[in-house]
């Protein structure tokens, strides 16, 4: 049973990267002129190649240019670790070098032509000599072949490697009066490390990274080895608890925490930090990188190119530009009467990463709406660990969902009649507004946060089992309209990213046959969201269930059986991506590029009292590689596997909007004790 749990995840795991979506594009230039009043004249520089490792190559060329068409080095790092990425930058900019990507085991040909026609003689390799993970002997050979001298700094682990490459950046520099100046980050959170690394990179600071909660004795050794004076730390106290603050001023060196509600806020505070620390000008923010924020491949290579801009890294999302990016943006490149003048902005990767549309609407409207999509201004979970937290305090919370804005959760829970409602409260419980009762339940937000669609009984029933409709009601709970009809029951709302439709879970309950709800008629459907123009997409014998839209609105993913299915929008190019794994549901990644779900699993355990264990995991599979990471596990009482309570379900993940966290429900294996729990997201 164990090796038959084993080739279940290999399958979903070669299942789930058939879904790869590659971002394709190339450097543009987009002249914004008189777009609006209020701005600038913006121009817009795209940087995206076909993958990592072309637009890592786009922004190389791009520092070559500016350095006047010749290198003599280049720094090359693994496009499979954003760490060596991060630390390598400071070493660039000291060299005058570009920060290149490279397939661990590969020299492409694109890059060895870069590199003959810039004239480079001297490469940096930093990170392991292997051809799995790091700049492997593979690479190495091709740059001999090239005649180019090679020098590698590698260390055991990420931590180790940034104090190496520390040391051989040498004398740290100076940020202004704040004297020699480092940056500490964590190791696990690339965000943070992303952003500081452009103004390392200018000033030469190096990118120590530690882990969250422990200091790390060799990253105190180069502080005071080198006399650091000021250490810029990056993130909140979730990404770098206290003690790390406590233990670099207790060295007698003074620290600046960059930390802000969101790593878009962070990347803000880092850009006000810096602005005219290096001369007149410098970051003053008439240039501006922008990246996508939960992604760090995308802009691999950024720092150097914006070190020598003097353009600070802000962060957005594929399909939209942040309000709290956007407002900064308003402010650097609003048109000053006195010296009107253009202002540059870099955007790294293709349209995936941060889609033209984003870049158009927010010049458009800078204040701007964001396509009607409401979006979190704070953390959606505050103080979040590395541990599960329940959160809510009702003792029977389930079907949890939500609010765009993160500041809301819809959820299912009893009534003091033990009837099912339907409640909307503050994340922890708090201000609980019973919306609806009388069997209500599987609430979904509307993007815009103004309504929430649910099912709920009609009070009939049909060869013994409910009908219940499909209603959206106004958040504040009236303007009650019923969208659906009929002897169905109809379940599980999701709404489209445009707002314009809702798909659902419907079963024909006069087609019922058999007891096992898996064998009746249970199907998707979608209407538009005033309830017309119900339209079947699938249709079979067994139970279709628990649609989610993708984030750009082109898949429906669903439960089949014990199997994850994927579809477009009209019900075509239908494929499985997952099997046997927990039909509970399932959700997209705000930036749609991972899917969390549940699985179950047997396992052989001579230690429980009948040989197997029962495991219930929450997982999370990228869509643009190979990994598909644990979040959390459940495993059954080593007593007994079948007393009542002894094992947990867990069902129902639900991603924060700010991609941080996933919110899902733990159960008994009765149902009696349901809890709403979440637990950080993983980052790739």
């Amino acid at each position: 049973m164990l090796s038959a749990y084993v080739e279940c995840m290999r399958r979903a795991r070669l299942a789930l990267i058939a879904l790869v979506m590659a971002a394709s594009g190339a450097v543009m230039h987009v002249s914004t002129a008189g777009a609006v009043d209020q701005l600038d004249e913006v121009d817009v520089t795209r940087y995206g190649g076909a993958d990592r490792y072309a637009t890592s190559l786009r922004v190389a060329e791009a520092v070559a240019d500016d350095a006047g068409g010749s290198l003599d080095w280049v720094v090359m790092v693994s496009g499979r670790n954003w760490t060596d990425a991060v630390v390598a930058a400071p070493l660039a900019g000291s060299l005058g070098a570009p920060v290149l990507a490279t397939p661990p085991g590969e020299l492409r040909a694109d890059a060895a032509r870069f590199l003959q026609r810039t004239g480079v003689s001297q490469a940096m390799l930093i990170g392991a000599d292997s051809d799995i993970d790091g700049v492997g002997p593979t690479v190495v050979a091709g740059l001999d072949a090239l005649g180019i001298t090679t020098e590698r700094v590698t260390r055991p682990d990420q931590y180790a490697n940034s104090v190496a490459v520390a040391r051989r950046l040498g004398t740290p520099g100076k940020m202004g009066s704040l004297g020699r100046t480092a940056v500490v980050a964590s190791g696990r959170v690339f965000a943070d490390a992303l952003v500081a690394s452009t103004f390392a990179a200018r000033g030469g600071h190096p990118v120590l990274l530690t882990k969250p909660e422990i200091f790390r004795r060799d990253v105190a050794r180069y502080l005071t080895d080198w006399e650091v004076e000021h250490v810029v730390l990056m993130g909140g106290k979730a990404a770098l608890h206290q003690v790390i603050e406590d233990d670099i001023t207790a060295l007698g060196i003074e620290v600046t925490r960059l930390e802000g509600a969101t790593r878009y806020e962070t990347a803000i505070k880092a850009a006000k930090l810096v602005d005219g620390r290096y001369g007149s000008g410098c970051f003053s923010t008439r240039s501006i990188g922008l990246a996508r924020a939960h992604v760090p491949f995308d802009s691999f290579s950024a720092a150097p190119l914006l070190a020598r801009l003097c353009a600070p890294l802000l962060l957005a999302d594929p399909k939209a530009v942040p309000r709290s990016t956007a407002e900064f943006l308003n402010d650097a490149l609003r048109v000053r009467a006195s010296a009107p003048r253009s202002a540059d902005l870099h955007v790294f990767g293709g349209n995936a990463a941060v889609s033209g549309k984003a870049i158009d609407n927010y010049l458009a409207d800078p204040l701007g709406t964001e396509g009607g999509r409401l979006r979190p201004q704070g953390p959606c979970v505050r103080g979040l660990s590395d541990e599960p937290v329940r959160i809510l305090s009702d003792e029977f919370s389930h079907h949890a969902a939500w609010s765009p804005d993160c500041t809301k959760i819809a959820y299912t829970g009893w009534t003091s009649r033990y009837i099912g409602a339907f409640y909307t409260a503050n994340v922890d419980g708090s201000d609980a507004v019973m919306v609806f009762d009388h069997g209500a339940g599987s609430p979904a937000w509307s993007p815009d946060g103004t309504r929430i669609a649910f099912s709920l009984s009609s009070g009939k029933w049909v060869k013994g089992d409910p009908v219940s409709h499909i209603y959206v009601v106004d958040a504040d709970g009236s303007n009650l309209v019923q969208l659906t009809s009929g002897d169905f029951g109809d379940r599980t709302p999701s709404w489209s990213p445009d707002g314009k439709r809702i798909a659902f879970a419907r079963q024909d309950l006069h087609n019922r046959e058999g007891f096992y709800e898996f064998y009746d008629d249970v199907f998707i459907a979608v209407m538009n969201a005033d309830g017309s123009d119900v339209t079947p997409l699938t249709r079979g014998d067994l139970s279709d269930r628990f649609p989610a839209w993708s984030p750009d609105g082109r898949w429906i993913a669903y439960d089949r059986g014990q199997d994850l299915w994927l579809m477009d929008t009209e019900g075509r190019n239908v494929r499985r991506i997952a099997e046997e794994y927990s039909p509970n549901g399932h959700s997209w990644s705000p930036d749609g590029r991972a899917i969390a779900y549940t699985a179950f699993a047997f396992v052989e355990d001579d230690t429980y009292a009948d040989g197997v264990r029962h495991d219930r995991t929450l997982f999370v599979a990228s869509l643009d590689s190979d990994q598909i990471i644990e979040v959390v596990r459940y495993v059954s009482h080593p007593v007994s596997n079948t007393f009542r309570g002894t094992f947990t379900i867990i069902r129902r993940p639900q991603w924060a909007p700010d991609g941080r966290s996933i919110m899902y429900e733990r159960n008994t294996h009765m149902g009696d004790a349901a809890r709403t729990y979440v637990a950080p997201a993983p980052d790739f």
